[in-house]
């Protein structure tokens, strides 16, 4: 169970990263963790369920304790303030090589 909500936790972190929200401030987090909940398919799940799980994510996030240095650390892994890059350096979402020059996608675009 906490293997889950530490996934569950990284998701609202990883949804405020996503939306330029502030993960360390509560009601940043909040809203992160509103727009998670609403990005999930609640077919074929019973409203109980639905309902549970709903009130333990917010619980979870009210109870995160996010500091601005982890924030910081993470953007700075992210590759920069508001943008996650793929495999190399820039804010572009390029993917690139480690020198620099573009990767082939295979959708035929190099």
């Amino acid at each position: 169970m906490a293997e889950d909500g530490n996934i569950i936790s990284w998701g609202i972190i990883a949804e405020a990263l996503r939306n330029n929200l502030d993960a360390a401030n509560a009601e940043q987090r909040m809203r992160a963790t509103g727009l998670l909940l609403d990005d999930i398919s609640w077919e074929g799940t019973t409203d109980f369920m639905s309902d549970l799980t709903i009130k333990r994510t917010r619980q979870l996030c009210e109870e995160m304790s996010i500091t601005k240095e982890l924030m910081q650390g993470l953007l700075l892994a992210a590759g920069g303030i508001g943008s996650i890059t793929y495999g190399g350096g820039g804010s572009d979402n390029a993917l690139t090589n480690w020198d620099g020059t573009k990767k082939r996608t295979g959708w035929g675009i190099s």
